[in-house]
């Protein structure tokens, strides 16, 4: 009985994950790392940075070189990347028709390396369009799920932005206070947008 209880828990342990296989690092790590890790940060950065091979990319292709970077990004090994790598989510975010899928993908990047980043996230340039576009997304009914567990995880558990610090890219997407001169009337046709379900939901009769 002992060796079969033996043989039980030995069958078990390659079954385990991978940071729990330190033992065996000597014999195969060259092989681990090959198989678990695949391209570096930088790699990835340079496919979603070429323009002709995004342009060229697949959607399936776009998300899953997406959700490598954030994983990659978010690591202390790719911290030289992360500035690069939010603008490729901001782009990802902003772009015109987005494929749901790759949206999906921005997010959970989006999430990744700003916990990862804390408070220096409010800093850099891309933050103003990732935070908009995000706060859009809770309108999409695709998205706003994970757009909504998105800013919960940036600001309860990154602590990455405050209502205080990011009150102007709030009040952008819901039109307080906004200075449309440089934005013409594209914007405040979206603001519109945005206030309408309130107003519809005021007129049906459901008051607060």
């Amino acid at each position: 009985s002992n060796a079969s209880n033996h043989r039980a828990v030995s069958a078990r342990k390659p079954k385990l994950p991978p940071l729990s296989t330190e033992d065996d690092s000597d014999d195969e790590s060259d092989d681990d790392d090959s198989e678990d890790d695949g391209p570096s940060a930088s790699e990835i950065l340079k496919q979603l940075q070429s323009p002709e091979m995004y342009s060229n990319m697949k959607w399936k292709d776009k998300a899953e070189l997406i959700s490598q970077l954030g994983n990659k990004a978010s690591k202390e090994d790719g911290m030289h990347v992360r500035p690069q790598a939010l603008n490729i989510i901001q782009d990802a975010l902003g772009g015109k028709n987005a494929n749901v899928h790759v949206l999906r993908s921005a997010l959970i990047a989006a999430g990744l390396i700003g916990v990862s980043m804390g408070t220096d996230l409010i800093k850099q340039s891309s933050w103003k369009t990732i935070m908009i576009e995000t706060i859009k997304l809770l309108k999409n009914k695709q998205c706003f799920s994970l757009a909504k567990k998105v800013l919960e995880q940036l600001h309860i558990h990154g602590r990455c932005f405050t209502v205080a610090n990011s009150l102007e890219f709030i009040a952008h997407v819901l039109g307080v206070g906004f200075n449309s001169s440089t934005s013409g009337g594209k914007r405040n046709s979206q603001v519109t947008e945005l206030s309408q379900p309130r107003k519809s939901s005021a007129v049906g009769g459901n008051n607060i």
